[in-house]
This record gives C-alpha cells, structure tokens and sequence, in this order.
C-alpha cells in the first residue's frame, strides 16, 4: 500500500469554487495524505492511524460567476491562480478516512456504496490506487464553517456507482476520464500543495472509528 503524499500546507488566502449541491458524476483522480486529521486523532482520541481523502474530479465545470461569489465570500481579490481553474472541472475532497476496513470504520461503508461487496477483511489486501480512475456518483452538500462564517465547504454526503442508468440521467456517453490533472506526487515539489483547479474539501477531519 503506498502511502500517499501529504498536502496540509497553508499557501496563504485561498477560495474554493463550489459545485452545485447536487449529484454529480465523478472520477477518482488521486489520493493524499491528511497528516492534520492524523494529529487531531491522536490529540482527541490518543489513537494513532494513516489518514488519507479520497480526491474526485467532478463532471461540472467551474464557472467564473463561482470564482467572483468564492472572492467576495473570502473577502480577497481573484487571484490569477482562482482564474486558471474557470473552465476546468471541479474537484472535491473526501472526508479524511483512516486506513482501515474495521467494519466500525467509516471507509468500509464508503467502498461498499460505491464499489460494492466482496471487499478483503485487511486493508493490506486492497490497494485503494487500483480504484484510480473509477467513476462514481457524488452527492455534493455544503457546510458553513463554525467559527468561520466566510468559510463553506462541499462535502460528500454520499456515493454510489455510475452505472449506465445514471449515466443516461447526466447525458453522457462514456465515463468519465480525468482531464487536466496531474497526481499530488507527481507534481514539482514547489507545487505540491495547489493544481490548477481549486480543491473543495469535505469538514470532516477525522474518522473516529478506529
């Protein structure tokens, strides 16, 4: 299993593009490390564990009406980085899970939805960056940050397969193929924590259940 890069990096002002609160069409395109959710689970619970969000290119592009709203939210100017991303698709963070499929845990549900039964018992037995690539439905949900108003995050509430009958609902063809992105790991060093198109993140921080 390997262990995938950390992105919890604070690169100044930043705001988020939001998608739609709706479901989407989704396609695995990474995942990262959450070495913040790892601490707050020590420090809360004294339970150590490797955390890690699933990242998912949405099928909805960002628009720039988003990018001004996201501005004037924040309270900050666009910045030509939040131009780069009007046009390219959104991306959405997981919640952060910790590497595990203890049937208490919350990874084990989220794959079952998503990619059925038939899972192994030890998560050393699931290389989770074969699913890399795979489609899926999110349900988009949004979340006001309690000691910051300004701050709303998109959440996945839920996920599901995108099977052909969904595939009809959204009007596509063909699944869905990542587009203008390269994986967390494999980008510059000096880039490692942003992308061309503006990540929102799912609030939850830590999986509790060990």
């Amino acid at each position: 299993m390997s262990k995938f890069v950390a992105t919890n990096k604070n690169n100044g002002p930043r705001a988020y593009a939001l998608p739609a609160e709706d479901q989407h069409p989704a396609v695995l395109v990474d995942l990262v490390e959450d070495e913040k959710a790892a601490k707050s689970a020590m420090e809360r619970y004294g339970k150590s564990g490797f955390y890690f969000r699933f990242v998912f290119q949405l099928g909805t592009l960002v628009t720039e009406a988003e990018v001004n709203e996201a501005a004037a939210r924040a309270g900050i100017p666009v910045t030509d980085k939040m131009k780069e991303a009007i046009g390219k698709r959104h991306l959405v963070r997981s919640r952060a899970f910790n590497m595990t499929l203890n049937e208490k845990g919350s990874l084990l549900p989220f794959l079952k939805a998503w990619v059925g039964k038939g899972l192994p018992k030890n998560i050393e037995e699931f290389n989770l960056e074969d699913l890399l690539g795979a489609n899926a439905v999110v349900t988009i949900e949004h979340s006001v940050d309690e000691k910051d108003p300004k701050k709303i995050y998109s959440n996945i509430s839920a996920i599901a397969p995108l099977n052909d009958r969904m595939k009809k609902l959204f009007d596509l063809e063909s699944a869905l193929v990542p587009a203008d992105y390269i994986r967390i790991q494999d980008r510059p060093a000096q880039g490692a924590a942003g992308s061309t198109t503006a990540v929102t993140e799912d609030t939850t921080t830590e999986d509790e259940s060990i």
